[in-house]
């Protein structure tokens, strides 16, 4: 029998395991957990059998055939542009900014040594691009905007490739076009869904570094001028029942890479099937060597930014035209709504002058004077004057009866 001190020691430890009397089973030692090795418990994963699909991009192999096949053609399948030989005469316009007392040698060879410095696509962005684009290009004073994706714009084929995303685009402040004809055509217009952004774009400028692809950068060039063409061509035809196709070029894009600047104009063409997309076609315009001298330079930069005025001149014309419509549909409304407003204030006399005249009442709301018809009797004189007065016949006897009356008060008076 133990003594007193090992049954101290023994309820100390805990007693007798008592595991097996509750029925309880052994305790499971917790998992070490490692910095790294925590896995999701079961329970919280979700599994799905569909399949995942990723959208085709300007780097694909499909995608220039995607295009065609939603009639985005090549420059080789395009048709040239009504206003081509206008398009091409503005391009050789001077412009004061670029002669030679503003623009000297030296800034060219600044601008030379930019380029081959340039390693990358952001380099020649930042140190490359502002010479070409101008001192006034930024946000704030020209409407442009840097590497949007226009995710706001409804799908330009069937939804299976990704959306445009320019390196540089142009367009109009929102403010400038009216409201009405942002919500009607906001999924064509405004690309982002930040709604501050510039809206109908219809400049776009695609940059490579010198690594870069240039046949990727002739894809985003063609679709985005595709998107600006849908856009100007939307906005082109606002408030008409039907869609006009003038063939003219709206839009405009350009890609810069290698030295190399080339700019090209956009427009649409009306389906050529019954219920057909629209058929949209890209034709390059300029090509200039930037960095072989100063001359082309100059060439080449008076061409970019008489293009992007062009494209300004078209959007604001079109902007103009749309909020003019604007104005005349409520114009238009504002005299509807007086017009049947008097119909309906003379519908509404003409129910209450026949609903007082059925009960009865002027339309002040006294009750008519009802007359009674004279009595034809033969019962004698007295009666016969007597129905004379109460039911005159004729306004001579009113005013005789009026006239004796007045006798009688005269001679009462005096």
């Amino acid at each position: 029998m133990p003594n007193k001190t090992d049954l101290v020691r023994f309820a100390r430890r805990g007693g007798p395991d008592l595991t097996d009397v509750r029925n309880c089973s052994p305790p499971v030692p917790a998992p070490k957990i490692t910095p790294g090795s925590y896995e999701p418990s079961p329970f919280n994963t979700t599994t799905t059998t569909e399949p995942k699909t990723e959208k085709s991009t300007p780097y694909n192999r499909d995608f220039n055939q995607h295009l065609t096949d939603h009639d985005v053609h090549a420059t080789y399948d395009s048709q040239k542009p009504a206003n081509w030989a206008a398009i091409r005469a503005a391009l050789l316009q001077r412009r004061p900014s670029l002669l030679s007392s503003r623009f000297s040698e030296c800034a060219f060879d600044t601008f030379q040594e930019s380029n081959d410095r340039a390693k990358n696509e952001d380099a020649v962005m930042v140190n490359v691009m502002p010479a070409i684009l101008g001192t006034g290009a930024r946000p704030g004073h020209q409407t442009l905007e840097y590497n949007t994706l226009f995710s706001n714009l409804a799908p330009l084929t069937d939804g299976t490739i990704v959306p445009p995303k320019p390196d540089i685009y142009y367009g109009a402040h929102p403010k400038e076009l009216s409201h009405p004809v942002r919500d009607a055509l906001s999924d064509y217009i405004i690309p982002s869904t930040l709604r501050d952004k510039p809206l109908v774009p219809n400049f776009f400028t695609e940059v490579k570094g010198p690594n870069g692809n240039i046949g990727v950068g002739k894809l985003q060039a063609c679709y985005d001028g595709a998107v600006g063409s849908r856009a100007i061509h939307r906005l082109q035809n606002y408030g008409r029942e039907k869609p006009q196709y003038d063939g003219h070029a709206y839009t405009f894009s350009s890609i810069y890479h290698g030295g190399q600047l080339q700019l090209y104009a956009h427009h649409a063409t009306a389906p050529t099937t019954q219920g057909g997309r629209p058929e949209y076609h890209v034709s390059q315009v300029k090509a200039y060597a930037m960095t072989s001298d100063r001359e082309t330079f100059v060439q080449g930069v008076t061409a970019f930014r008489n293009a992007r005025d062009l494209a300004q001149e078209h959007r604001d014309r079109f902007i103009r035209d749309a909020n003019e419509a604007v104005r005349q549909e409520a114009s238009q409304s504002s005299r509807v709504l007086v017009t049947e407003s008097h119909e309906e204030g003379g519908e509404r006399e003409e129910d209450n002058t026949a609903e007082e005249r059925k009960n009865g009442t002027t339309p002040g709301g006294d009750p008519f004077p009802v007359l009674t018809p004279p009595v034809t009797s033969t019962a004698g004189s007295a009666t016969k004057k007597q129905t004379k007065r109460r039911y005159p016949g004729s306004p001579s006897e009113v005013s005789v009866h009026r006239t004796r009356a007045g006798k009688r008060l005269c001679r009462s008076s005096i």
